[in-house]
């Protein structure tokens, strides 16, 4: 008896208020419908920059120096003791030197030695 008492009181009051009810209603929606759409969106980026990593490969060498001052410094790639790539050479500029080298393609992930 009370369960159906509240459900009457409840239809009245959504018929008397037709435009607030209306109101409420198109809020929900919308904002449910934001939600839904900001998860799909940055689900989306997540997997668009997941694809450009696993685009780069496995094969793709980082290196850092940071213990010159100034200059040049020449890197070679070798495994075990057979080079592997050409030396490579990098600019210093204030303490701190990047380059990136890919390997040649076939070359396996394995361990390189940089020297």
């Amino acid at each position: 008896m009370e369960l159906m008492a509240t459900i009457r009181i409840a239809l009245r009051a959504l018929a008397r208020n037709k435009m607030r009810s209306t109101l409420t209603m198109l809020g929900i929606i919308i904002g449910v419908a934001a939600v839904i759409a900001m998860v799909a969106l940055g689900q989306g980026a997540q997997q668009q920059v997941q694809q450009r990593i696993a685009a780069m490969g496995s094969n793709l060498l980082y290196v850092g120096a940071g213990t010159v001052n100034k200059g040049t410094e020449t890197f070679t790639i070798l495994k075990g003791t057979t080079v592997i790539g050409s030396p490579v050479t990098v600019s210093v500029v204030a303490g701190a030197a990047a380059a990136s080298y890919t390997l040649p393609a076939g070359t396996a992930a394995a361990t390189y030695t940089i020297k």
